[in-house]
């Protein structure tokens, strides 16, 4: 093929402006793996870059860990047929004469509520004070009972808890209504009671917590080990306080990887999981070999790649993965994200080329299309 000389003038100074394109910087949707590497603290920069292997993963890794005080797991069950100070009760009294102390013969006469007063008391009309506190239903039955037999021949007596403060627990939180619940037979135990306030129903087991306070003690344990160890579904007691809560953490995803805020979807996540979820990252856009993971690390894990004066201060650090090298993707596997970390994976060195070559295409074209018209019209 024969060119011209404009044409030779054009395609020379194509080449010319590739070579000054990739010179200054090819274009990109964010900064490379080299760009990123000159913040580190070697090139004057403020970041740590580590790039991670094996030893590195064991270094930085702390698994989310939640447990009860060990007091909560060797509480036995409650007798829920202890009446309790704050207890309301109901008396229903049946009597065999024709004019009862309390009603006509026949009609049952129902007191309710009767509050068990802060000495563990009740007071019950020609019965007189009766200690309940401490005490079980059927026996403060039966003292009643007994006391008003003195005043109405073999008086029939049924009583009942109502719905009290004296044996309940408080529920506080998120996918439950929230309240102040009972103890009852079915609810001794903190699942039974999660399920009488609607369990969690909005949320994922795996990033739920629910925490109990009793006393000035306070534990809290994911949801899932508490309906797939049954260690963990405690005896409750008068008083405590259960709170339900989403897990709050979050990582963001950027680069080639998509970008946005992602909430943890388990106690544990790696890397790679993380990645995986996100679709994998495209080997036509996506540096396998340029994966970082920014984090604000402690100071104490910082100062074991870089001497600092302060190791208690956190430093910002950059992990650097090469998914590509015999090790990458174990690497990645075991290593555990944590609370605002930034995964950002850096564009491919082809992905980049065929943009700036893309970016002189167009123009060359358009010359090109000048210098045949040129060229038919004799110029």
């Amino acid at each position: 093929m024969i060119f011209s000389s404009t044409q030779k003038i054009m395609r020379g100074m194509a080449m010319l402006g590739l070579v000054t394109l990739m010179g200054c910087g090819l274009p990109a949707t964010g900064p490379t793996k080299s760009q990123l590497l000159l913040s580190s603290r070697e090139k004057q920069g403020d970041a740590v870059v580590v790039p991670v292997n094996a030893e590195v993963v064991r270094r930085t890794n702390f698994r989310q860990t939640r447990s009860f005080p060990s007091s909560f797991y060797g509480a036995p069950s409650i007798n829920t047929d202890v009446i309790r100070t704050g207890d309301e009760l109901i008396l229903t009294v049946y009597e065999n004469v024709e004019t009862g102390v309390l009603g006509p013969a026949g009609t049952p006469s129902t007191i309710t509520p009767i509050q068990v007063d802060n000495t563990g008391h009740i007071f019950i009309p020609y019965a007189g004070r009766i200690k309940a506190g401490g005490n079980t239903i059927e026996s403060v039955r039966s003292q009643i009972a007994d006391a008003l037999a003195v005043q109405t021949p073999d008086p029939q007596v049924l009583l009942a808890r109502s719905e009290g403060l004296g044996s309940a627990v408080t529920i506080v939180g998120s996918g439950v209504q929230n309240g102040v619940y009972p103890i009852g037979v079915p609810t001794t135990h903190l699942t039974g009671m999660l399920a009488q306030a609607g369990g969690s129903v909005n949320a994922n087991p795996e990033s739920t917590i629910v925490s109990v306070t009793r006393g000035g003690r306070k534990g809290s344990v994911w949801l899932s080990d508490i309906l797939d160890n049954r260690r963990n579904d405690i005896h409750l007691r008068p008083g405590d306080v259960v709170r339900v809560d989403e897990d709050i953490r979050t990582y963001t995803m950027s680069g080639q990887i998509g970008n946005g805020v992602q909430k943890f979807p388990k106690p544990n996540l790696s890397l790679f999981e993380a990645v995986s979820s996100a679709g994998g990252i495209s080997n036509a856009t996506g540096n396998a070999s340029g994966v970082f993971v920014l984090r604000s690390e402690r100071g104490e894990i910082a100062n074991l790649y870089y001497s600092f004066n302060d190791p208690t201060v956190n430093r910002n650090v950059m992990y650097i993965f090469d998914l590509k090298a015999p090790n990458g993707v174990f690497n990645a596997r075991d290593f555990l994200l944590r609370d605002g970390d930034i995964i950002y994976v850096t564009e491919a060195p082809y992905s980049q080329f065929s943009k700036a070559i893309s970016a002189l295409i167009t123009p060359i074209n358009s010359a090109s299309g000048l210098v045949q018209a040129g060229d038919q019209a004799g110029l």
